[in-house]
């Protein structure tokens, strides 16, 4: 998980995720966008959003990648 220092909040946050998926025997990385944005109000939604996109799409929540827009 990033670190994230300085940031104030509200902040709009558009999120990613990279899977481990086999297709023909051969191991890949796939990173997934996730296009709806999200505003996050503190640090703590922030990390329950993170967890939550994570169990939602099956990977680690070392897997889950932001960016801030806002």
């Amino acid at each position: 998980m990033k670190s994230i220092l300085n940031l104030s909040y509200p902040a709009k946050f558009k999120f990613s995720f990279t899977k481990a998926e086999i297709k023909n025997g051969k191991a890949f990385m796939n990173t997934y966008g996730i296009q709806q944005t999200f505003t996050v109000k503190s640090h703590a939604e922030l990390e329950n959003l993170i967890h939550s996109i994570a169990e939602k799409c099956v990977v680690n929540p070392s897997n889950v990648d932001f960016e801030i827009i806002e």
